[in-house]
């Protein structure tokens, strides 16, 4: 709980050193936060799964958000990533990916696909339908960690 979630999409890792420059030079830049508000910051680098639509733009999917993170067995991602593209257009009909990716840097040999839906009782529904070759993961799960989200106000997948 209580938790904010930056997604900063860029095209490469040049692009996002030369924009982090440029928003370091405003001085509105970070905003300016209360002291011990702030018990945690965690930066990670994610690459999108090669099947995935580009992120950004006006995306209002939802109203509610699933972010769900996987954590495999070294090697384990390209095998899950050739089942998630046979097997996700399928899923696609009953709701859409709002994102899937995989890590760069930071905790390796994760995925994380975070899923839009109208409310939590549309997530039920969603959830309870039986689509052939889904849930599409590959053998070699270490952990999973899955989060409910709302997007603020101001954020363009509102």
């Amino acid at each position: 709980m209580n938790q904010i979630i930056h997604v900063w999409g860029y095209e490469s890792l040049e692009e996002r050193e030369r924009i982090r420059g440029e928003a370091g030079k405003d001085p509105n830049w970070p905003p300016k936060i209360t002291p011990g508000n702030i018990l945690n910051m965690n930066s990670e680098i994610w690459n999108p799964a090669p099947f995935m639509r580009p992120m950004g733009g006006d995306q209002a999917l939802g109203n509610v958000y699933e972010m769900r993170t996987y954590t495999y067995q070294p090697g384990s991602i390209p095998e899950l990533l050739k089942r998630w593209e046979a097997a996700l257009p399928a899923r696609e009909e009953v709701s859409p990916l709002a994102a899937g990716m995989f890590t760069e840097f930071g905790g390796l040999n994760r995925w994380r696909h975070i899923w839009p839906y109208k409310d939590m009782n549309h997530r039920a529904e969603v959830r309870a339908t039986k689509i052939e070759g889904w849930p599409s993961g590959a053998p070699g799960v270490v952990s999973q960690e899955n989060k409910i989200m709302a997007p603020a106000s101001f954020s363009p997948m509102h």
